[in-house]
């Protein structure tokens, strides 16, 4: 009797039926067919799936390697990149760096009202920022106005001053590859503000890394005769507040690309 029980057990763990009492020879049968039936279904199974799998690692191989001969989509070529700065470039160059971002998103974060740039003045405790946008003025040139009241780090004299920067779009610039702009700066309410102007060229050019290649030059231009020893205090202050913003702004901008 254990004998027959062990045996329909055995059945029944296969087939999913309840256990039943003894069977007659012909089911005996039946059923013994139908487990040789599901064993060799299910070794044949596993052996189309392992070719399965030797075709699928086979194929992704070959997708692999194909890739690898291709060259990506949107990768430029030098023949591409036809635009060219027409500024001299003139003045002391403060900056020069290439950054690993595309030059339309660099040129929206520095040259749009961006919260990048609200960051970076805020960072810097400068007060009351306006960014204008790009409009087209009475000579068909895009310009844009911003303005914002910087703190100043000197042990006498005003602790902050207004500047106002007036920004010019060159016409040689161009979507995708080419943002050439110049800017004039008025500082007011600090000492002499009236007999100068700095002036500051960005020049942002795309790379076919799609990159981006950013050279800044500044230069001091007198509007009123000054006394030598004033002279070079003002040239020796601008640039170095010159320097020392490109420097802070390239530092935010490649924390922003890291975040990115």
């Amino acid at each position: 009797m254990s004998q027959h029980t062990s045996r329909n057990s055995a059945t029944a763990d296969l087939t999913g039926a309840f256990l039943q009492p003894r069977q007659s020879r012909n089911t005996r049968l039946t059923l013994q067919t139908a487990v040789k039936r599901t064993t060799n279904q299910t070794a044949q199974g596993t052996q189309t799936e392992k070719r399965k799998k030797k075709t699928y690692h086979r194929l992704r191989s070959t997708v692999l390697q194909s890739r690898e001969t291709l060259l990506p989509i949107d990768k430029l070529r030098p023949e591409d990149l036809t635009a060219r700065c027409s500024a001299s470039h003139e003045g002391r160059k403060v900056l020069q760096e290439r950054l690993p971002m595309l030059v339309d998103s660099l040129f929206n974060m520095i040259f749009s009202p961006s919260p990048f740039m609200e960051g970076f003045h805020e960072r810097r405790k400068n007060t009351d920022l306006s960014m204008g946008c790009w409009t087209c003025d009475a000579n068909g040139q895009n310009v844009r106005i911003v303005t914002v009241n910087v703190a100043l780090q000197a042990n006498i004299g005003p602790k902050k001053a207004k500047v106002i920067e007036t920004q010019e779009m060159r016409d040689c610039s161009q979507p995708g590859q080419l943002y050439s702009i110049d800017v004039e700066i008025v500082n007011e309410d600090i000492p002499y503000a009236d007999t100068f102007i700095v002036q500051v060229h960005y020049c942002l050019k795309a790379t076919v890394e799609q990159h981006t290649d950013v050279q800044v030059f500044g230069q001091v231009k007198f509007l009123k005769p000054v006394w030598a020893v004033v002279k070079t205090f003002i040239e020796k202050n601008a640039y170095a507040g010159l320097e020392e913003f490109c420097q802070s702004l390239y530092c935010a901008l490649l924390n922003e690309i890291k975040k990115m």
